[in-house]
């Protein structure tokens, strides 16, 4: 199976991890606020969030300032 750098937005948290479906980040299924892909790079320690999620949809800015 492929993993890829996901993540979601579960309450005030932000989850970012690889794997291969966003479900498998998530711990509170109800709290999930939605979700996308990142890019890291290293040169900037600087994260890119983007997309969104086929299971829990796009997290909105909104979502993602609070964590």
């Amino acid at each position: 199976m492929d993993i890829f750098p996901k993540f979601i937005v579960e309450g005030n948290n932000l989850i970012i991890c690889k794997c291969t479906y966003h479900r498998q980040l998530v711990t509170n299924e109800e709290e999930v606020k939605g979700g996308g892909w990142f890019q890291f790079d290293r040169d900037t320690s600087t994260f890119t969030l983007s997309d969104d999620s086929h299971q829990y949809g796009k997290a909105s800015i909104e979502d993602i300032k609070k964590c």
